[in-house]
Formats: structure tokens, C-alpha cells, sequence
């Protein structure tokens, strides 16, 4: 099985580059007093799955029926 697909409850985490954020909710830093992203930006879809988990998705692309399995965790 291959990951396939992560759904998160946070768009990003707000500390790591490592996670994504668009570039409409970047501030600049001159203007920001120290904060890097829009207010609202950390999770504007108001998604939380369990206690801020994530569900992920896996694929098997080796098999002729392409199963698909997944995993759901909660922090």
C-alpha cells in the first residue's frame, strides 16, 4: 500500500515549513508584528476529526483491483 492522500484537521501547524500555506495567507513581515499568516488561516475550513487527527489514505497500485485502505488518528 502506498499513501494515496492526508486529510488534516490544520492546514498547517503555524511553527513548521514543512507544512503548506497559501501564499493569500502570508503576511509580510514587516507588517505582521512577528506573525506570519492571516488571522483565521490556521484552520479556515473549521475541519477537526477527533481531537485535531487526520485521516489517511492508501492505494495498491501493484493490484489489479486497486484496494484502498485507510488509518485515523487522533493527537
Amino acid at each position: 500500500m502506498e499513501h494515496l492522500l492526508t486529510v488534516a484537521s490544520w492546514e498547517f501547524d503555524g511553527e513548521s515549513v514543512r507544512t503548506w500555506l497559501p501564499e493569500e495567507d502570508r503576511v509580510d513581515e514587516n507588517d505582521s508584528g512577528g506573525r506570519r499568516w492571516q488571522s483565521g488561516a490556521h484552520n479556515p475550513a473549521e475541519l477537526r476529526l477527533g481531537d485535531a487527527g487526520g485521516v489517511y489514505v492508501f492505494e495498491c497500485r501493484a493490484c489489479l483491483e486497486r484496494p484502498i485502505g485507510h488509518w485515523f488518528d487522533c493527537s
